[in-house]
């Protein structure tokens, strides 16, 4: 069972998640996927959301509901994106594409 997020705990885990998504960067370049997730294809989508998959330990994502370039992805704002995914998860991949669309991860080393 996934713990309730309090507004504290939230905080904690964004500062977490920040510290792991710098993860990602390998990823990207790895995989030579863009920095700006609007110029992804249905390709980067995919491997984005197993590597965060893999990353969380996330269980029960429907990678069919992410059959969706990035510009689409972005396009679809927070209600509807967190219907793709069960809760906990869908705030997770949500947190990381907005840091992703800032371009922050670009600054974390």
């Amino acid at each position: 069972d996934v713990p309730l997020l309090t507004p504290s705990s939230k905080e904690m885990m964004s500062q977490a998640l920040k510290a792991t998504f710098s993860g990602f960067a390998k990823e990207q370049q790895r995989l030579g996927i863009p920095k700006d997730p609007q110029q992804w294809t249905e390709t980067h989508v995919r491997d984005w959301v197993m590597w965060a998959v893999n990353e969380f330990s996330l269980k029960e994502v429907d990678f069919q509901k992410f059959c969706m370039n990035g510009a689409a992805l972005c396009a679809l704002g927070k209600e509807c994106f967190l219907e793709l995914a069960p809760d906990f998860v869908g705030d997770i991949l949500w947190e990381h594409l907005e840091i992703l669309q800032k371009g922050e991860s670009r600054s974390v080393q």
